[in-house]
């Protein structure tokens, strides 16, 4: 028992290492979109430059929580549909409330739209960690400690 619950917190302390890689990531790609690439006019660009964060952020996820986390080394093409499945909806939803977080932020505070995007990013990092991680651990890697 107390080494399938060592096993256990070492596993989640690789996923939020993980989870810190892919949000630096994350933040690196829709800094750079949103500062010299695109920029934030609308609604519309912020989903754009927070799109294309999200997928790179992904494709690392994918490498490192499959080798490192879940040990799962073995690339069927199932794995990475289940993966795939997984990080989408989480995209979807994640993205969702971020969307409507900047929007809020953007609206009602004085708040630069690169501020507020920002803030929205980290609310949408704190829902898709949790998501993920619940995800991977029981739908995409299961049975791989």
């Amino acid at each position: 028992m107390k080494q399938r619950l060592t096993a256990g917190l070492w596993q989640t302390m690789k996923f939020i290492f993980v989870g810190l890689l892919n949000t630096g990531i994350d933040f690196l790609v829709f800094n750079l979109l949103a500062y010299y690439v695109i920029g934030l006019g609308s609604p519309t660009a912020y989903f754009f430059c927070k799109s294309i964060a999200f997928l790179a952020a992904m494709t690392n996820s994918f490498f490192f929580n499959s080798r490192f986390t879940f040990k799962k080394h073995d690339q069927k093409k199932g794995l990475w549909w289940r993966f795939t499945l997984i990080t989408v909806s989480t995209f979807l939803i994640s993205s969702l409330i971020s969307t409507l977080a900047f929007n809020g932020i953007v609206d009602h505070t004085s708040l630069s739209a690169i501020l507020a995007g920002n803030i929205s990013v980290v609310i949408s990092v704190a829902v898709g960690m949790f998501i993920n991680f619940i995800g991977y651990k029981f739908f995409v890697f299961q049975n791989h400690e």
